[in-house]
């Protein structure tokens, strides 16, 4: 695997529930954009992060406040 590519980065990045973790952390200390959220956990190696915070978003996990700017709920 090249780690660099979709198909290889999706063999190799964390779980699910650990970028769900990682959002909960990133968001714990401030609000931040879901463009910034994808950046900083993609740059980590999390695959998938608009894909779970979406899905964040649709549980009440994670809010958007009239900013457009995350937080936690």
């Amino acid at each position: 695997p090249c780690g660099v590519c979709d198909v290889c980065r999706r063999h190799t990045a964390p779980s699910a529930a650990a970028c769900r973790q990682a959002v909960l952390q990133l968001l714990s200390s401030r609000r931040l954009s879901p463009h910034d959220v994808c950046s900083l956990l993609e740059a980590k190696g999390y695959a998938d992060v608009m894909d779970v915070v979406r899905g964040m978003l649709d549980t009440g996990a994670v809010s958007l406040d009239r900013n457009l700017l995350l937080s936690v709920s």
